[in-house]
């Protein structure tokens, strides 16, 4: 797993990967961010007096937009592979940690410039600047956990507490489920995570994954971090063994044919499991248990699995 993270970041970090992504997803394909006005900087995490910093909150690339000395807006990305039921929360814990991290900075220029700042921790005309986290999922499976605080809280009875819903804030968080985009939304990627975007939408059709490698391969600007996650992706070391400057279209269209015909043997077999298992009467979670052992699946999986071919 942290390997996978550390692939994909190691991408996501160049800027002209970065802007695109924010680019594709939040202006629709229009190039209002320009890499060369994007700093990389550290993350931010939070922690409570005593309490070890809860490391968790770091985003795995963040990034502040500066024109001519001006902050606009501190971008971040964070990557998830499988479903978090607690994205919501760990999401808003990300955005105050950065909105926390600026009002700590003020009050220290605040307390250098006058000596002595006081009690007052920031004047009213020191505004932060806005903080906005995209989530991608790259699961395979879709994603069935919360979208935004609210789906996980047990909401009190409008009956017995009347009203009380409307004081109870919600937050929601930029959930990108990447094997979900359109067509559309997927012609926006103009930077080399075009490739990931159009694997992850095609992984299920072999013929449509090898069509596509070797006929959108083009020349990339960052050849090695791609192909690292891809191999990530696709679970294939052989995208590890292209050189910089060789396209090695056979070689990679093999691989990820042999990757997703692989999968779709033991989804075929998953399938005909769940069957047989309804149609003996067992449960759907003993069900769900036999998947994940005899297929050695994870949670996610197996629950999208089951999703797809329990039949209600």
């Amino acid at each position: 797993m942290a390997e996978k993270d550390k692939a994909k970041k190691s991408l996501q970090e160049y800027p002209d990967v970065f802007a695109d992504i924010f680019n594709a997803m939040v202006y629709k394909g229009n190039k209002i961010l320009i890499p060369e006005k994007l700093r990389q900087i550290e993350g931010e995490s939070i922690s409570a007096p005593g309490e070890l910093e809860l490391k968790q909150l770091f985003r795995d690339v963040t990034m502040e937009y500066e024109d001519d000395g001006v902050r606009y807006l501190l971008l971040g990305i964070e990557n998830q592979d499988g479903v978090d039921n607690t994205m919501p929360l760990r999401g808003m814990g990300m955005d105050y940690a950065a909105y926390e991290k600026q009002v700590r900075q003020i009050m220290a220029a605040n307390k250098v410039a006058e000596k002595d700042a006081g009690s007052r921790k920031i004047y009213r005309n020191q505004q932060l600047i806005p903080v906005v986290t995209l989530i991608l999922y790259f699961g395979e499976s879709n994603w069935y956990g919360p979208k935004r605080l609210r789906d996980m809280l047990k909401m009190p009875d409008e009956n017995i507490f009347p009203g009380v819903s409307d004081y109870i804030h919600d937050y929601g968080m930029n959930l990108v489920v990447l094997k979900n985009l359109t067509k559309e939304e997927e012609e926006r990627f103009q930077s080399d995570f075009k490739y990931l975007v159009k694997y992850l939408r095609n992984c299920k059709d072999p013929e449509k994954v090898v069509k596509l490698y070797r006929e959108e391969f083009g020349d990339m600007l960052h050849q090695k971090e791609t192909m690292r996650a891809m191999a990530a992706l696709t679970k294939d070391e052989r995208y590890l063994t292209v050189e910089e400057g060789q396209k090695e279209e056979k070689k990679m269209s093999c691989a990820v044919l042999n990757y997703v015909e692989a999968k779709a043997e033991k989804r075929g077999e998953v399938k005909s499991q769940i069957e047989t298992c309804q149609e003996f009467g067992v449960t759907r979670e003993e069900t769900l248990v036999r998947v994940m052992q005899k297929y050695e699946l994870n949670e996610n999986t197996a629950r999208d699995y089951m999703n797809q071919y329990w039949v209600e």
